[in-house]
């Protein structure tokens, strides 16, 4: 490699090194060869390293890489390693690229104020000694621009020091909010506090697409409904999917006019998911059709029906509800117990019922026909039809997850 970079003329070098992929040392040292023509390379992409690999790259990497717009580096988890603070002289004016997997970096901020280009900054599976508070993000976020694209992921499911406090708090606010006026995708995960106070500092005008997996159960988000109402463009959101399956819960959200709110969660959730819609009320009130899927087999009465009942009451607009042959069984036991005077409980404005083809037993059927009868002489008919797979097109998520 050394003497190939001598007889060649002086192109951009882009390096590619997977750990993985490749069982000689030789490979890393072509990439140390390479690291070393500091003028030269504009990309680099280091996958699946250990500490002890990365370590000689970061040796490298302790002056600036002028030309250098991608970077990208993704350590295996096998123990935390931090990013040193001479790492690229603390100075990269032309990246547009930061790609940062389980991997601690506590002069990040002091690199971010030279990078006005930057356009996507995506900081993965983020370690506890790679904390930067909110106040601290939100400042750093100020100073780019350019952003486009941001996805903040914490590995911890809490963040907490060694004396157990919280470290969410720590550092005041901004005295006025940040404007990311370039904005258009965020992907967070981690605890709710930590995202309502960083959004408590930040406006973002132009953003389409938000979506946050959350470790820990939410009761209160006014920051998060602040944001989804203050963009000046949300229309009414007319349509909603809740997933369900044995790992996690997620309700998406799309308005009419494009924008895509996601709310995930790692565990299945259904109670936390149903406080959350009650919490984004104003959008979850407009949703008109609202489909239920379940991308596993559920195990039989996993939730017991008040859950089922709280889920389905913030949504009092909805005129067409699609439900899946999986998750069919768990809407039927709640529709069994709306009759009489607890008819229109919920979805109270249903007008058509899909249901996914499937053999349904003569109890489920009975369950059918009674609800359908109560609801006529409700005087809110509902009309049950029967579709086929292809009728249950997810809703479209263009967020990075």
């Amino acid at each position: 490699m050394k003497k190939l970079l001598n007889i060649w003329p002086p192109f951009p070098i882009a390096i590619r090194y997977d750990a993985c992929a490749w069982e000689s040392f030789d490979r890393q040292n072509s990439v140390i060869a390479a690291l070393r023509r500091h003028d030269r390379v504009t990309d680099i992409q280091l996958t699946a390293l250990t500490s002890y690999e990365l370590m000689p790259c970061f040796e490298m990497m302790d002056r600036p890489l002028l030309a250098l717009t991608d970077l990208s580096l993704e350590m295996i988890e096998d123990g935390d390693s931090i990013v040193p603070d001479n790492f690229l002289g603390g100075h990269a004016p032309f990246l547009r690229t930061l790609l940062l997997k389980m991997i601690a970096f506590p002069a990040l901020p002091t690199l971010l104020l030279s990078t006005t280009q930057l356009v996507t900054l995506r900081l993965s599976s983020i370690p506890t000694i790679g904390y930067i508070s909110p106040s601290v993000m939100a400042t750093c976020l100020a100073a780019l621009p350019n952003l486009k694209r941001l996805g903040l992921e914490f590995h911890s499911p809490d963040i907490r020091t060694d004396t157990g406090e919280d470290l969410v708090q720590s550092n005041p606010p901004l005295p006025t909010r940040a404007v990311l006026c370039s904005l258009t995708s965020f992907h967070f995960e981690g605890i709710s506090q930590y995202l309502e106070d960083l959004l408590a500092q930040i406006d973002t005008p132009v953003l389409q697409t938000l979506s946050a997996t959350f470790h820990d159960t939410i009761t209160h988000i006014p920051q998060l409904l602040r944001l989804t109402n203050c963009t000046g463009r949300l229309g009414p959101p007319i349509r909603a999917l809740v997933e369900l399956d044995h790992t996690k819960v997620i309700l998406k959200l799309m308005p009419s006019d494009g924008f895509e709110l996601a709310i995930i969660y790692n565990q299945l959730r259904i109670l936390s998911l149903a406080r959350v819609c009650r919490e984004l009320s104003s959008l979850v009130s407009r949703v008109e059709r609202l489909d239920l899927q379940c991308s596993r087999l559920l195990l039989p009465n996993v939730l017991n029906r008040r859950v089922w009942l709280e889920l389905y009451q913030p949504f009092v607009a909805v005129q067409n509800l699609y439900v899946s042959a999986e998750v069919w069984p768990e809407v039927v036991r709640v529709l069994r117990d709306l009759i009489g005077e607890r008819t229109t409980e919920v979805l109270p404005e249903l007008r058509i019922l899909f249901v996914e083809k499937f053999q349904k037993s003569w109890d489920e059927q009975e369950s059918i026909q009674s609800f359908i009868a109560a609801r006529t002489l409700s005087n809110h008919p509902v009309v049950f039809q029967q579709c086929v797979a292809s009728d249950f097109k997810l809703l479209s998520f263009r967020g990075d997850q």
